[in-house]
């Protein structure tokens, strides 16, 4: 996924929030990221939240980025944030 690393970090509306514990393939096939959170930022992740993976800078470093939704109820441990479309990396920016 994009060289995405145990130990990258996790943004929450551009604050970072956390770490990436693991990243593994699924039994169906998918990737599946687990990630650790600070406990006071966790209710604001809900069933309206999704991630995707960006840059930490210009150089690359990815990391997972969680943008706050409306509504939706605080998720639970070990439930999933469904995925939004990544945005294209610097390097497809700059071909354009």
């Amino acid at each position: 996924m994009q060289g995405l690393k145990a130990g990258a970090v996790v943004r929450l509306s551009g604050k970072e929030i956390g770490t990436v514990k693991s990243v593994e393939f699924s039994p169906a096939g998918d990737i599946d990221i687990a990630f650790e959170v600070l406990t006071d930022v966790r209710p604001l992740i809900t069933t309206s939240a999704r991630a995707s993976v960006g840059s930490l800078s210009l150089l690359g470093e990815p990391i997972i980025d969680i943008t706050v939704g409306r509504g939706g109820t605080p998720l639970n441990d070990w439930d999933y944030v469904p995925a939004s479309r990544t945005a294209g990396g610097i390097a497809e920016l700059s071909a354009t």
